[in-house]
């Protein structure tokens, strides 16, 4: 034992100083999709709810509704989504005990903003999408994240994999698109369906995003209950693709990350020499 100011040999280890590797918070996973239309607003989240390489459960709603016209999609950490929603509950049913109407947009895009951002040392490790109808009957969509920020949006994708699934709306309904489609002028049906191949397109890529996913449709009439199953890519899947015209999906690999020349790992040999025969007739059309 060396002491201070001597020269001896310190025969003891230096251990420098140690890092630990707690973590406050874990991640979960999941998937929050939004998309504001004409009349009417749709949003959509997995029911998988996991942690590194390991699912939990496959059974857990991430859709909360708040209002008779708005539902807020939360993901990240569980425990901070429930422990967020229930004080967000608590929120509305005192503004119900003193106001006899209920809670529009606004109203609850300020209530969630100011209780995600104030009044806390640690930001809640969770993003969350809110989703609804506004005065006008139109759709809106509102992003919120932990750090401080809140936008106004037209379509949003939140949680695991949103890079792929935002590049893909992008794709279909953005400015990117080849095939321009307004949200204004997207029926409930294609909004589904491009909802549901969103989240084709990444649940076998992403094992933190389920095969389950509810869907919840938000009009003025009310607000109407879908739960599908997405089931992995296979070839029949891929031809009704084809038969939809959505041809794009697979010549782009920004969109689908598909490759011609690795077509053989996703068991599509008969389909190989199809699709370079597409592309080179939709190379030639442009």
């Amino acid at each position: 034992m060396a002491f201070w100011g001597s020269d001896e040999i310190v025969d003891e280890p230096l251990y420098g100083i140690k890092r630990t590797e707690f973590q406050s918070c874990e991640y979960n996973g999941g998937a929050i999709v939004a998309l504001a239309c004409n009349e009417f607003a749709i949003i959509a989240g997995d029911a998988c709810l996991g942690s590194a390489n390991i699912k939990h459960a496959v059974n857990k709603n991430k859709l909360f509704q708040l209002s008779d016209n708005c539902i807020l999609g939360s993901t990240g950490c569980w425990g901070d989504v429930l422990a967020f929603t229930s004080l967000v509950e608590k929120q509305k049913a005192m503004y119900g005990q003193d106001n006899s109407n209920t809670l529009s947009i606004n109203d609850v895009t300020k209530m969630l903003s100011t209780l995600m951002y104030s009044e806390r040392s640690i930001p809640y490790n969770i993003t969350s999408v809110l989703a609804g109808l506004d005065d006008q009957g139109e759709g809106v969509v509102y992003s919120y994240k932990h750090e401080m920020c809140c936008r106004k949006l037209i379509y949003k994708a939140a949680g695991a994999s949103c890079a792929n699934i935002q590049q893909m709306l992008d794709n279909r309904i953005g400015l990117t698109s080849l095939q321009l489609e307004m949200p204004w002028e997207i029926s409930e049906e294609r909004a589904i369906e491009i909802i549901s191949d969103a989240f084709m397109s990444v649940s076998d890529r992403d094992i933190l995003i389920g095969d389950t996913v509810i869907i919840n449709t938000i009009t003025a009439d009310g607000i109407r209950f879908l739960m599908t199953s997405i089931m992995k890519f296979s070839s029949s899947a891929l031809s009704c693709v084809f038969l939809r015209g959505n041809i794009r999906d697979f010549l782009h690999m920004k969109v689908l990350d598909l490759n011609i020349d690795n077509q053989l790992s996703w068991g599509l040999c008969g389909f190989k020499k199809y699709f370079c025969d597409l592309q080179t007739q939709y190379e030639c059309i442009l």
